[in-house]
C-alpha cells in the first residue's frame, strides 16, 4: 500500500472514530483501574426518584463510547465505581404570572470513588500525597427556559448527561496539556462558552472569554485539590465587581453597556492537578423590560428572583387579607443599599402607615402591614445609575 494510501485510510478511520462518538483521543486509562470495571446503580440520597436509574444508564453509556474499560459485574479484584446522588437544587431567577418558573436552573449533586474491595483507587487527593484520601465530589448543572420548550425534566436529564461526562473523563489521564503555553495574561488562551475538560494546573493557567454586553458571565470550578480561581480585567489586574460564591468555586461578573474581554487565573500548588471549567454567559437580568407596573415582575412566596438595578425595576406581590407582608432586598458587601417604594395599583404610594423602609447594612425591608382585604402591590426599587447593582429579592409573611 503506498504512502498516500495509508494517509487517507489513517484519516478515515479518524473521521469514523469522531462522526461516532470515539472522544478518547488524547486520553489514558488510569493505570489503577485496568481494563474491567463494575458500575452498579447509584445510590439515590433524594426524593427525586428515579434519578440513580438514569444517571447509571447514562454512566455506563458514556464510559463504554469514550473509553477502553469493559463494564463487568463486580467481582474479585474487580474495580467497582460507586457513587451517591446527594442533592438536587432548583433555583429560580425569573418567576412569572401564576407562580410558573420564566427562567431557572437545576443543579444535581454526586460523590463517587472508585474502590478494589474496601481500597479507594480513584478519588480526591485532597493532602497532595498522591494517594485518594476521599471521593469526588462534581455537580452536573442546566438551565432551563420554558418560552424554548425546555422543563424540569428535560433539565434534570441534562444535568444528569453532563454529570455522566465528568465521572467518565475523571477515570482518565490526558496526556497533554492543549493550551500550554498559558502562563501569564498575554499568552491567555480564549475559550468559548461551555465544559472545558481535562485541564492542567502544571502552573499558573490564564484563560479570556469574551463577554458581550449586559451578560452575567459565571465561572465555576471543578477540581480535587486547592486550586484558586479568580477573575480579573484583559491586562491581568483584579476586576471590579467580580463575586466569588461557593467558597471561591463559582465566580460572577456582570458586563456593561460595552462588550468586553475578562481573564480567568487558575493557581494552586503547581502539582499537576487535573481540574474542568464550566462557562455561562447568562442575561444578566431576565426579567427586563420591567419599568414600570405594566411590566412589573411577579414575586412569589419564598421565591428569590435576581435582577440588576440599572433604572427603575418593578414588582408585583398579591397580599392575602390580614396578613403582614416583608420584603427583602440584598446587595453584595460593598455596592449600595437599594431603596423600595410600595405602591397601590394605581401606582400611588402607600400611606406611611401602611409602608415602613428599614436599611440594614446590605439589605433593605419594607414591611408592608395587614390589609381587611386581599390586595395587590406594586413595588419600585431603585432608579436610574450609572452601576449596575445585583441584587436579589424575596418577600414572605
Amino acid at each position: 500500500m503506498s504512502r498516500g494510501a495509508e494517509g487517507l485510510r489513517a484519516s478515515l478511520v479518524l473521521v469514523c472514530c469522531l462522526s461516532a462518538g470515539c472522544y478518547s483521543i488524547g486520553y489514558d486509562a488510569d493505570p489503577a483501574l485496568g481494563e474491567l470495571l463494575a458500575v452498579p446503580i447509584f445510590r439515590n440520597e433524594t426524593l427525586r426518584r428515579g434519578l440513580e436509574h438514569d444517571l447509571t444508564r447514562d454512566l455506563r453509556r458514556e464510559i463504554l463510547e469514550t473509553t477502553s474499560f469493559h463494564l463487568t459485574p463486580a467481582g474479585p479484584d474487580v474495580p467497582v465505581l460507586r457513587g451517591t446522588i446527594e442533592r438536587v437544587d432548583e433555583e429560580s431567577l425569573v418567576a412569572g404570572s401564576s407562580e410558573g418558573v420564566l427562567y431557572g436552573s437545576i443543579r444535581v449533586q454526586v460523590r463517587f470513588g472508585v474502590y478494589r474491595g474496601a481500597t479507594l483507587l480513584i478519588g480526591e487527593d485532597t493532602d497532595g500525597d498522591g494517594q485518594p484520601d476521599g471521593e469526588f465530589r462534581l455537580q452536573g448543572l442546566a438551565e432551563r427556559d420554558p418560552a424554548r420548550g425546555e422543563d424540569r425534566l428535560s433539565a434534570g436529564r441534562e444535568a444528569l448527561r453532563d454529570l455522566a461526562e465528568m465521572i467518565a473523563l475523571s477515570l482518565q489521564g490526558r496526556r497533554d496539556d492543549r493550551y500550554e503555553p498559558n502562563d501569564g495574561p498575554e499568552s491567555a488562551a480564549l475559550l468559548a462558552p461551555g465544559r472545558q475538560y481535562a485541564l492542567v494546573q502544571r502552573e499558573s493557567d490564564w484563560f479570556r472569554v469574551a463577554v458581550p454586553a449586559r451578560r452575567r458571565l459565571r465561572i465555576t470550578i471543578f477540581h480535587s485539590a486547592e486550586l484558586k480561581l479568580e477573575l480579573r480585567d484583559a491586562k491581568g489586574q483584579t476586576l471590579p465587581g467580580a463575586v466569588a460564591r461557593e467558597e471561591g468555586r463559582l465566580q460572577e461578573w456582570i458586563s456593561g453597556i460595552a462588550p468586553s474581554e475578562v481573564t480567568l487565573h487558575v493557581s494552586g500548588g503547581d502539582q499537576a492537578r487535573r481540574y474542568q471549567l464550566a462557562i455561562e454567559l447568562l442575561p444578566d437580568d431576565p426579567a427586563e423590560p420591567d419599568q414600570g407596573p405594566d411590566q412589573a415582575t411577579l414575586l412569589s412566596p419564598s421565591v428569590e428572583v435576581r435582577g440588576i438595578a440599572r433604572d427603575e425595576d418593578w414588582f408585583v406581590i398579591e397580599q392575602p387579607a390580614g396578613a403582614a407582608v416583608l420584603i427583602e432586598v440584598e446587595t453584595e458587601p460593598g455596592d449600595p443599599a437599594l431603596g423600595l417604594e410600595a405602591t397601590d395599583e394605581d401606582a400611588l404610594p402607600l400611606p406611611s402607615s401602611q409602608a415602613t423602609q428599614t436599611r440594614q447594612e446590605n439589605r433593605t425591608l419594607l414591611r408592608i402591614e395587614p390589609s381587611p382585604k386581599a390586595r395587590r402591590i406594586y413595588v419600585r426599587l431603585g432608579g436610574a445609575s450609572e452601576t449596575p447593582t445585583p441584587y436579589r429579592i424575596r418577600f414572605g409573611g
